[in-house]
């Protein structure tokens, strides 16, 4: 079971059930934390960089969730698919202005 910091945690009690898209998801923490909680069904974790890409990929598979988080490599919400079905979309752990202009 993983833990978050503060910050995650507080962002986690704002979610409904449903899909998660984590944007700018490191290393897929908040997707990984909603699903074991029963807080969402199914999360997609979107990364832009391949380390943290590489490391959310290694952290779902070590949590046993590859069949329920779809990590994506993409800039901001490229990652979201039109097929997708999303109920709660993050943007979290960059500054304000990177955030606006997603």
């Amino acid at each position: 079971m993983i833990s978050l910091n503060n910050r995650l945690t507080t962002v986690s009690r704002f979610l409904k059930q449903g899909t998660i898209a984590d944007i700018g998801s490191d290393h897929a923490y908040l997707p990984i934390y909603a699903i074991q909680n029963h807080l969402c069904d199914y999360g997609i974790a979107g990364e832009v960089i391949q380390g943290p890409f590489q490391a959310a990929v290694k952290n779902v598979a070590a949590n046993q969730l590859v069949e329920r988080i779809d990590v994506r490599l993409g800039d901001g919400l490229s990652v979201i698919h039109p097929e997708d079905v999303i109920d709660n979309i993050t943007i979290c752990g960059m500054g304000g202005p990177l955030i606006a202009k997603i």
